[in-house]
């Protein structure tokens, strides 16, 4: 009775704009995965797949859960965060019926925004305790329906409060309650207003209830039970049909159009065509399916009428009341009723034409579909046209190709692919034209690779062997005869402009014909429909001017899913955002906010960084140009480059006080940027909101104060500020009197590591002074050491010696030690002034392995002769003796019982034992040496034993031949033995069944891991002479399987090496991880797959035919 007596209706948002809005999402069609470095491009993006009989089924069968997750704003994987609508559209549909007025008690952007942003950090770890004591007694849902019932508002908030954070209650409820609450208080002092709102929004302190309570209403429940009376209103507002006069719709590309009571909306575009045009007041609705059938292309099943016919029974549901045969202007068709179990009533009409399979469904409550069908289908007509051949193009007009008057072009002005199909029953030639944009901002491929990757996937898909024209410039031409009796033969064509990508084809028997369509193919100078305007994207702080609204959302570092920790305002963080006109050009916008503490010398500084991250990832840099503006705004525009490619990446970056900007997108390197990018290039300002600190300033002041104050912003930020000469005072101080706590530990070894990088007097004498003083705090003293072995050079070497002999360092990091070495291991002929001096510390557990490491790199290299250290030799055996016998039982499998009774792994025993092995091997002839090289003969590890034999074979004493025999036989150590030996000029010594690349390449297969005969199985496939840019390249094939792996089948290696003179060579340049064989594939399908894997290696969007499990259809066309 209130509804009937209000004056309008209220809802939280309005049913009739919901596909409105959905149609015109004006952020972008975003893809994740596929707009960006998609991996597959060539085989995906133009792959023609014709729909399966179980396809066909399934159009038949399952619109009613389209429908529901379209009227309904249901999805049963996201029910956590969205809200069932189904009272929402009981109440719509009773004021529509009786003519009321529907307001929307929300904006819907900021209701999405809020609700996403609510879902981010939705659930607490845990229930409160006292729901999860309920919970054991009750499942949440049936405390949550028992709530419900008796009306128990109060209980369902404390539910709520029990499940959810605090910071989803604020988005998902008391933000949103505070709209709706001042939106109803606008309304009501208009007219009487029957509202509708979800139950969760009305109780509480910040409910709706008391919002309007504190508005000056006064606000009474209504507890009456159910009655008749009640009920019969229900039935009596469920069966009113509401009247809606018929208007005529078509489709964007008018192939059909019918009479509707509402618009026929598009919600899918890609690959096929799904409209719905709802009935909303009468809870009734029409969904269109258009199917490509590629009948003409690929036609694995062609579906005639009496094929389709056969599927009804199945897939139609409920009870198939009648069916008969139709045909409209020229195409056969059939048309159904059927019943459902409730009794709604539905009819269905399914056409074929040559190019589609189209399927319309009219269904509704009860009888409406019989009452209301008729003149609906009757409406129906199909494009019919007295003209053989149609110009198209899209609203934006940036191509135009002639097609037959019979074509299909689902997709013109949206987001996504644009696909046409065309066919000429008179001369039966088919065409068709597909355009797909690759949003790629991190990589330029070659112009030529991709022109014909493209086509080269699409004939593999067709089992075809093409003929290719000559490249030029943006565009490549090919064919190939599909029936050399009649002559029939398709015609390629692909063109690039920018990050767009087309792909022309024809079949006929007729080469002029297609070269009427391909010639009558235009790239066109892009035009917008809709009008630019200023916005102002207040997420990201900036203005421009543009077609395209900013996102409800941007990606945010400071706020990752699932978290919704407070960013601290001197901390850094980055947000990106991305603004995507629906003919796919899209420009990226990246912001970031540097930590108040960073610092740059000047622009030119910040300017080179930025030039510097993208040529160490290969880019060129062109047309490069920089500008300042008032109010410290630095601008810095160029384009990204590459060879032999004619597309680009058009980056502005835009720095602003503590925010840099990086704005990018796609060009073609040879026309000017399209007005969508220019537009909103030049006109791109931040906002005058004062974010961070100004980075062109020096921020050593701001640091020391901070230090004292114990501020934590320095606990992050003291990386940032910049030290040079007139800072050697203030760090020395720092340095002697600050008292670093523990959280500033590592700023301390940073300032040593800063301070030590400035060259002046000071320094030294500070170091000199500061190490000893450091006794307690050896990460300071490893510092030291660290900045004064950077010195490299001979002043360095006698301070670091003179202050190791005054104290040792032991950091709790064993790499802090390691890096005290590291700056000599550049500079061997530098590191040999630090022996023997050196090698006193070597007893030391955290010294050991750097120092005979390079002791015994410098042996190797001849740097050093044994003498050098012959006062060491005792001390070196004994420790190697220990080694030995540590990796013995490593070998053995015994674990020692005190795990701490060594700082040394596994794996750095056996590398001390090799350094060893090269130590101790000039005193060979001492009997204690000579006994240690006899127990060495029990170790099985490879490296250490080829080390061995490389050693006896340089002297040629008795050159090791069993030795070696044994080293090369063995796949695990066979590739070292042969390097070992190439190494001192004597891979004669190398046995000559091994002597060959084919064997070289099977041990490659093991450098990861060990081969163990018992399991692993290898067997040789063959080898092939390969030619890449011009070079040749010798490849190796085998197929390995392992006993352990669960389906115990073949996998399938390549190895490559480029030839050259040598008669082998130890360096590879390529191997795969290895390709599964499937049963149904030989070896030689095997051998072709990774020998396109090596092809591909270096081409990020390609992937080797067959690799994401695309099915090849052979050419059975009509």
């Amino acid at each position: 009775e209130a509804l009937l007596k209000s004056d309008m209706v209220a809802l939280e948002s309005d049913p009739g704009t919901w596909l409105e809005s959905d149609t015109d999402r004006s952020g972008g069609n975003y893809r994740p995965g596929y707009g960006f470095k998609p991996k597959g491009f060539y085989s995906r993006a133009f792959q023609f797949t014709p729909p399966t009989t179980r396809d066909i089924a399934k159009y038949l069968s399952s619109d009613d859960r389209l429908v529901n997750n379209i009227l309904y704003r249901t999805n049963e994987y996201n029910q956590n965060f969205e809200e069932d609508t189904y009272l929402d559209m009981f109440i719509y549909r009773a004021g529509a019926k009786h003519n009321k007025p529907v307001v929307a008690l929300e904006d819907p952007e900021v209701a999405n925004a809020l609700v996403g942003r609510a879902s981010k950090n939705a659930m607490k770890q845990k229930p409160d305790e006292w729901l999860q004591k309920k919970m054991e007694r009750q499942g949440l849902a049936f405390l949550m329906q028992d709530a419900y019932r008796e009306r128990n508002i109060n209980l369902l908030d404390s539910i709520d409060q029990a499940m959810y954070t605090e910071y989803y209650r604020k988005n998902m409820l008391y933000l949103r309650n505070e709209h709706m609450a001042n939106k109803l208080d606008s309304v009501m002092n208009q007219a009487r207003v029957f509202a509708g709102i979800g139950a969760a929004h009305l109780p509480g302190e910040k409910g709706v209830i008391s919002l309007l309570r504190e508005a000056g209403y006064t606000v009474t429940p209504l507890t009456s039970d159910a009655t008749d009376k009640g009920k019969a209103l229900k039935q009596a507002l469920e069966s009113k049909v509401r009247k809606t006069a018929l208007q005529r719709y078509t489709t964007e590309d008018g192939f059909f159009s019918l009479n509707l009571p509402n618009k026929l909306y598009p919600v899918k575009l890609q690959d096929q065509a799904t409209y719905v045009a709802p009935d909303l007041a009468n809870g009734s609705y029409l969904v269109v399916h258009r199917i490509p059938n590629y009948r003409y292309l690929k036609a694995t099943e062609v579906f005639s009428m009496e094929d389709i016919d056969q599927l009804l029974f199945e897939n139609i549901p409920g009870r198939i009341l009648s069916k008969r045969k139709i045909n409209k202007d020229g195409y056969p068709g059939l048309d159904i009723r059927n019943e459902l179990k409730n009794g709604d009533q539905q009819r269905y009409q399914i056409y074929s034409t040559p190019l589609e399979i189209l399927i319309f469904k009219l269904a509704g409550s009860g009888d409406y579909v019989p009452r209301h069908g008729n003149p609906i289908f009757n409406s129906l007509k199909f494009h019919t046209s007295k003209t053989p051949y149609v110009s198209l193009q899209t609203p934006y007009r940036d191509f135009e190709v002639h097609m037959p008057s019979l074509f299909h072009f689902y997709n013109p002005s949206s987001f996504g692919d644009r696909f046409i199909e065309g066919y000429d029953p008179k001369s039966k030639t088919y065409f068709f034209l597909k355009k797909t944009t690759i949003n790629d901002l991190e990589y330029l491929e070659e112009d030529s690779f991709e022109l014909k990757q493209i086509q080269e996937r699409f004939y593999q898909d067709l089992n075809l062997n093409p003929q290719y024209g000559e490249l030029q410039e943006n565009r490549l031409t090919s064919h190939a005869v599909l029936d050399e009796n009649t002559g029939k033969t398709i015609y390629l064509n692909t063109y690039l402009r920018g990050n767009d990508y087309y792909l022309l084809g024809s079949i006929t028997t007729s080469k002029e014909r297609a070269a009427y369509f391909m010639d009558s193919f235009k790239l066109r100078k892009k035009t917008y429909p809709k009008q630019f305007g200023q916005i102002v994207d207040t997420a990201m702080y900036f203005s421009t001017v543009s077609t395209v609204k900013p996102l409800n959302f941007v990606e945010n570092s400071g706020s990752s899913f699932g978290k919704n920790k407070k960013v601290k305002s001197y901390e850094a963080y980055t947000k990106k955002t991305r603004y995507q006109n629906k003919n796919n050009e899209a420009i990226t916008v990246e912001l970031n906010k540097a930590h108040d503490l960073m610092a740059f010398t000047n622009i030119d500084s910040v300017w080179l960084r930025r030039q510097k991250h993208y040529e160490d990832q290969d880019f060129k840099l062109i047309r490069t140009r920089q500008k300042a503006i008032e109010d410290k705004v630095y601008e810095f525009e160029y384009t990204l480059s590459a060879n032999e490619s004619t597309r680009g990446i058009l980056v502005k970056n835009v720095l602003k006080g503590g925010l840099l900007y990086e704005l990018k997108t796609a060009v073609d390197t040879l026309q000017e940027p399209s007005q969508f990018v220019t537009t909103f290039y030049d006109n791109f300002v931040p906002l005058d909101t004062l974010i961070g600190r100004e980075m062109l300033e020096d921020k050593t002041t701001e640091f020391f104060k901070a230090l004292r104050q114990k501020d934590s912003i320095v606990l992050k930020g003291f990386r940032y500020p910049i030290f040079g000469k007139e800072h050697v005072d203030s760090l020395i101080h720092y340095l002697t009197n600050h008292e670093f706590n523990k959280d500033q530990k590592q700023i301390e070894s940073h300032l040593i590591t800063e301070l030590g990088a400035i060259e002046d007097p000071k320094v030294v004498d500070f170091f000199k002074w500061h190490y000893p003083r450091s006794f307690k705090n050896s990460t300071a003293q490893a510092k030291i050491l660290q900045a004064v072995a950077e010195g490299r050079n001979e002043q360095s070497v006698q301070l670091m010696l003179d202050l190791l002999a005054q104290d040792l360092p032991l950091a709790a990091d064993a790499k802090e030690i390691e890096k005290i070495f590291s700056p000599f291991r550049d500079s061997l002929p530098l590191a040999k002034k630090l022996f023997p001096d050196l090698l006193q510390f070597s007893t030391i557990g955290e010294y050991k392995l750097p120092i005979i490491s390079m002791l015994a790199s410098l042996k190797a290299g001849e740097h050093v002769k044994s003498a050098s250290y012959r006062a060491y030799k005792r001390l070196i055996l004994n420790d190697a003796r220990i080694q030995l016998k540590r990796h013995l039982g490593h070998e053995n499998g015994e674990v020692a019982m005190n795990q701490n009774a060594s700082h040394i792994s596994r794996r750095e025993t056996a590398k001390l034992l090799e350094d060893y092995v090269v130590l101790l091997y000039p005193f060979n002839r001492d009997k204690a040496v000579q006994h240690f090289f006899q127990l060495l003969s029990l170790v099985k590890n490879p490296e250490i034993r080829t080390t061995y034999a490389q050693l006896v074979a340089e002297q040629d004493e008795h050159a090791p031949l069993r030795l070696i025999d044994s080293l090369a036989g063995d796949i695990n150590s066979r590739l070292m033995m042969y390097s070992k030996l190439k190494e001192i000029n004597k891979t004669y010594l190398f046995p000559e069944p091994y002597q060959t690349q084919e064997a070289l390449a099977e041990a490659v297969l093991f450098e990861d891991r060990r081969f163990l005969p018992s399991q692993d199985e290898v067997l040789y496939l063959g080898e092939r002479e390969l030619e890449e840019n011009g070079e040749n390249v010798q490849a190796y094939y085998f197929k390995l399987r392992s006993k352990m792996d669960y389906d115990k089948a073949f996998k399938v290696f390549i190895v490559t090496y480029q030839q050259n003179e040598d008669r082998l060579s130890t360096a590879y340049t390529f191997k795969n991880e290895g390709y599964r064989l499937p049963d149904t594939k030989s070896d030689k399908d095997g051998m072709d797959f990774v020998t396109e894997e090596f092809m591909l290696r270096n081409r990020e969007r390609a992937v080797a035919s067959g690799a994401q499990g695309a099915k090849a259809y052979g050419y059975l066309g009509l």
